[in-house]
């Protein structure tokens, strides 16, 4: 949607909207994110090094900060396909850099009003449930509190529209 109205250009290098991560963000472009060719580390690598800073939980601020240490790609972007969390939630803080607000306000104003989805939330905690949830057993840590790869939280009513 963003690219369809010129808001966003999937070519530029990512560091232009997250200038903080090392040098190989000047590699990859915003179309190697979407389409999970980044070379981008491991989930696993990510969340190693967010424990070595003392994270409990696995959050979009936590997985940017990581990255920011990392100083060496998995691939060369173009190079492999490989599924990347990682990726989603780059793609997720672009989004919120290039809107000026957090992901869940603008796919509320784009995807859940427009729908009627009077029940979903992209939810970042702090807790590891949005209030109204209804789990079958509680969420074990690390909680999942990112947004862009997961951090989706509906009803079925609203799954349906």
């Amino acid at each position: 949607m963003l690219a369809q109205d010129g808001t966003l250009d999937i070519e530029p290098p990512i560091a232009d909207w997250l200038p903080e991560l090392p040098p190989w963000s000047r590699t990859i472009r915003v179309r190697h994110l979407i389409h999970h060719t980044a070379g981008l580390p491991t989930t696993e690598a990510v969340w190693e090094q967010m424990e070595r800073a003392g994270e409990t939980d696995w959050t979009s601020d936590g997985v940017i900060a990581a990255l920011t240490t990392m100083h060496e790609l998995e691939q060369q972007p173009g190079a492999a396909y490989a599924y990347s969390n990682v990726g989603y939630i780059s793609l997720a803080r672009i989004i919120e850099r290039l809107s000026g607000d957090d992901l869940n306000a603008f796919a509320e104003v784009h995807f859940f009003q427009p729908l009627q989805m009077r029940a979903t939330i992209l939810w970042p905690g702090p807790a590891p449930s949005p209030p109204a949830a209804v789990l079958p057993q509680p969420l074990r840590s690390p909680a999942p509190l990112s947004v862009g790869d997961g951090g989706l939280w509906t009803s079925v009513r609203d799954l349906l529209r």
